[in-house]
């Protein structure tokens, strides 16, 4: 789709959400820009881990299936998670400000990013 704004004229997935242009714009700068995407997807169960290390953002394995993991990761874009899930389905993404730990969604120790 195209997003129009003002003279700026550019096409991405999500132009047809309501406020997703300016976020799009921003979720491209990351954690130290702005926002970026909280993303659900599935992947296939034997080896749910990216096949890219070290990676930028956190993951965590939240659920799985019969023949699936269910993944929860940070991102800039949803390329960075198909770069490193290739065989990512079912893929679901929300726009955040920033990454936020939990005692379900710990912060892992390898993880070096902004507090």
């Amino acid at each position: 789709m195209t997003c129009f704004i003002g003279r700026d004229t550019h096409d991405h997935p999500y132009a047809d959400r309501p406020g997703a242009c300016d976020r799009r714009r921003r979720t491209d700068r990351g954690v130290d820009g702005g926002a970026m995407i909280r993303v659900r997807f599935k992947t296939k169960e034997m080896d749910w881990r990216p096949v890219r290390w070290p990676i930028q953002y956190p993951y965590w394995k939240s659920g799985e299936g019969e023949d699936y993991s269910i993944l929860i990761a940070y991102a800039d874009n949803e390329k960075y998670i198909t770069d490193n899930w290739p065989e990512a389905y079912d893929i679901s993404i929300d726009f955040v400000e920033r990454i936020v730990f939990t005692d379900r969604f710990w912060r892992p120790d390898w993880y070096k990013g902004a507090p």
